[in-house]
């Protein structure tokens, strides 16, 4: 059953930066040819052996540079599972060789592991989802999940691989000019009961920080924010006077990561912000299939009604994404109880207070700086006066023939009927291509399923707030 995950970002705002810790600086050698010169008067020769990447993060990638030091410039950068040969060792560095490639650099120790760690690697067989989009294959690690993407117009997977719970891909577009996506799914064990990153808290985030800085000193670190609330990690990074960004995420233990680089060897350095919002919309639009639940079909009961949001009709494939919706009780209690520094989630959507107002009508937290449009940002938290709902799962589904649509909305002006009308599938459809307002996604729709878990009827009713 599909559980969508990232779905990544109306607010492309991503840029109250993070400043690097200070501490961060220190462990760079303030005098590189020092650093340099130590490594090389340590070095040794060994009977050559292979050794495989394993960056610090399973999503990451370790780079392979001039000399034993972070200060000497990239030769490549590559992600986890590479095998390189090892010809020489300095206390901190290898010194290796890439045999397909025959590139010889130095890499460090922290970013190795005994290639007996590493799982066999196969290409990523590719096929077309039935939500029309990129099947990529499936990942086995935290449970077993295939990934679907929408890629952008013009690109297609020049290459890629699986090893059971990591992904890579490489997206490249038919434009030389246009930049280059690398895409990294991996399981890491110290994420396994995290959900999404917006449950980790500042200090556990500054931990992740440091595994960026690691590789780049320099790099410059802000965070960004889905639409449907999903915080993304996002680093800019440099390779000398070429810069490109890096965009991180999780979703159930599994690291998310996708590399945006320049168009370098056309001259292009810099990335503009719609290709970032491209890189974002690519990772807001990727599904992660669970392929071992139970049949969430099976749950549902053939005539009950449900609320649910309706988006994405697509006139092609005579579809249209449905999300089940469960109310979402807050205990009074606590409400009543929360305090400047505590955390919320509301509607799949985690804030940590700074500021609040207690009022009648329950709690706003109102955080300035939480969007960076946000122009006082309100978000009201108590469920005393208006609901609040949880996802309970998404779905792309076909729009059957013999669909009854019960419409309860004028469509002229948005009023409530004085009595609901009762249409076909025909004008259902009509008025999915028209998209006005109100539509089918704002928590006002009623739909029931029949007992082969395929849509029976839409009703859409009217709310004062529309």
């Amino acid at each position: 059953m599909k559980k969508q995950f990232i779905s990544l970002l109306l607010v492309v705002a991503m840029i109250f930066a993070v400043t690097v810790p200070a501490a961060a600086e220190e462990a760079v050698s303030l005098d590189p040819f020092e650093e340099i010169t130590a490594e090389f008067l340590q070095a040794k020769y060994v009977e050559t052996y292979d050794t495989a990447v394993r960056p610090s993060r399973i999503t990451g990638w370790a780079a392979l540079r001039w000399a034993p030091s972070y200060s000497a410039p990239i030769i490549e950068t590559y992600s986890a599972g590479q095998l390189l040969t090892v010809l020489r060792e300095t206390p901190n560095w290898l010194m290796v060789q890439n045999l397909e490639s025959g590139d010889i650099g130095y890499i460090s120790k922290l970013d190795v592991a005994d290639s007996k760690e590493i799982g066999t690697t196969s290409p990523i067989e590719l096929s077309e989802a039935e939500s029309g989009k990129t099947a990529l294959g499936v990942v086995d690690a935290n449970g077993v999940f295939s990934l679907e993407c929408a890629l952008p117009e013009g690109y297609s997977i020049a290459t890629g691989y699986s090893s059971g719970d990591q992904m890579y891909a490489v997206i490249t577009s038919e434009d030389p000019a246009k930049p280059t996506m690398r895409l990294t799914v991996g399981f890491e064990k110290e994420y396994a009961e995290v959900d999404r990153m917006n449950d980790l808290d500042w200090t556990e985030m500054a931990k992740l920080e440091e595994t960026f800085i690691r590789n780049d000193p320099i790099v410059e670190i802000s965070y960004g924010e889905t639409h449907l609330g999903t915080r993304l990690l996002i680093a800019k990074l440099t390779n000398g006077s070429k810069y490109y960004m890096d965009f991180m995420s999780i979703y159930k233990g599994y690291l998310v990561e996708c590399v945006l680089l320049p168009a370098w060897h056309m001259g292009i350095n810099e990335l503009t912000e719609d290709q970032v919002k491209m890189c974002i919309d690519f990772l807001t639009d990727m599904d992660f299939i669970s392929e071992d639940d139970d049949d969430e079909e099976a749950q549902i009961n053939a005539d009950e009604r449900y609320l649910a949001r309706l988006t994405d009709y697509n006139s092609e494939d005579n579809t249209v994404k449905v999300e089940v919706l469960e109310k979402l009780e807050m205990d009074r209690e606590l409400v009543d109880s929360l305090k400047a520094g505590d955390t919320v989630t509301v509607e799949n959507e985690t804030i940590k207070v700074e500021e609040l107002d207690k009022t009648d009508y329950g709690i706003m937290v109102n955080n300035q700086y939480f969007f960076e449009y946000g122009d006082g940002t309100v978000v009201h938290v108590s469920s005393f006066n208006h609901p609040f709902y949880q996802t309970v799962f998404t779905k792309t589904m076909k729009i059957p023939k013999n669909l009854v649509f019960i419409e309860g909305i004028d469509e002229a002006d948005g009023s409530i009927r004085e009595e609901a009308a009762t249409f076909n599938a025909e004008e259902f459809i009509r008025i999915l291509e028209e998209a006005g307002s109100p539509d089918f996604d704002a928590d006002n729709v009623y739909v029931t399923f029949d007992a082969d878990g395929e849509l029976k009827t839409v009703e859409r009713f009217y709310v004062a707030w529309q």
